[in-house]
């Protein structure tokens, strides 16, 4: 593995643990959120909406390192019948699928990132909306960057 492979790898490692810490933050905005609805009849106005931001953080930032682990869905039924070259072109195609999805969300996620740079929320805690916005170009651009390193290690290593 190159110096590449092993610095993206990290990334995607930190951007995974920092994925688990957004959903721990989740876990308790909405425990208090229960607790202040049904313990004390007195719902909060922030919980929903920071979950909400906080889940869009959450899926951008953990699917770089659920690529790192081999954790998506893969359908292999269609492809285990053939042979190793042809599975293996496939993987490829699929990478490179990828790279273009990715490349273009990240693309069109800084855009809009930028253009929404003075958003705010329309609710009563009127949040500056680049936080959530944010988050898609960076994590688009780390799973781009992931699926660089696999790319290259697939055709590295010759399987």
């Amino acid at each position: 593995m190159n110096d590449f492979s092993k610095f993206v790898q990290s990334v995607s490692l930190w951007s995974g643990r920092i994925s688990g810490y957004l959903i721990l933050i989740m876990m308790f905005a909405t425990g208090y959120e229960v607790v202040a609805r049904y313990l004390f009849n007195s719902p909060t106005s922030w919980s929903n909406e920071i979950c909400m931001y906080l889940l869009i953080g959450c899926a951008m930032l953990g699917v770089c390192y659920t690529q790192r682990t081999k954790g998506h869905i893969f359908v292999d039924w269609l492809t285990s019948g053939m042979s190793l070259k042809v599975q293996r072109l496939l993987d490829m195609a699929g990478l490179v699928t990828g790279l273009i999805f990715w490349g273009t969300l990240c693309w069109q996620g800084t855009l809009l990132s930028i253009k929404g740079w003075n958003w705010h929320s329309q609710t009563i805690l009127e949040l500056p909306l680049i936080y959530p916005l944010i988050s898609i170009p960076l994590g688009s651009f780390l799973m781009f960057l992931q699926l660089v390193a696999d790319l290259y290690e697939k055709i590295r290593s010759g399987n």
